[in-house]
C-alpha cells in the first residue's frame, strides 16, 4: 500500500534501514526536516534530495536490538509529518 504523496518505501534489511521518497507537492519540506529531527531521538535520520520534487528520508535503528519494524517506522514517520503539518495549519 502506498500513501498519498509517497513515491516509495524501500526497506534495506542488510543495512537495517528504511528509505522514503516523499513528494514535496504534498509533504512540506520544512516539516519533513523538523520531523526527522524529532525522530533522531530514537533512530538515525538522514534527509536529502531525491528525484525532482522529492525528498529522500533514511531512517535506521540506533541500536540493532531495538526491534523496531522498519516498515512500521517508515509509515509512522509519514503519519508524524502529516500530523505536524495539520497542527501547523490549524494554528495559522
Amino acid at each position: 500500500m502506498k500513501a498519498i504523496g509517497m513515491e516509495s518505501v524501500r526497506i534495506n534489511k542488510r543495512k537495517n534501514e528504511v528509505v522514503l521518497s516523499l513528494d514535496t507537492r504534498f509533504y512540506d519540506p520544512n516539516t519533513i526536516k523538523i520531523s526527522a529531527n524529532v525522530f533522531s531521538e530514537c533512530c538515525n535520520t538522514s534527509v536529502g534530495k531525491g528525484k525532482s520534487g522529492m525528498i529522500r528520508v533514511t531512517l535506521s535503528q540506533k541500536n540493532a536490538g531495538m526491534g523496531i519494524d522498519l516498515n512500521t517506522l517508515g509509515y509512522e514517520f509519514c503519519n508524524y509529518v502529516l500530523g505536524t503539518m495539520k497542527l501547523h495549519a490549524n494554528n495559522i
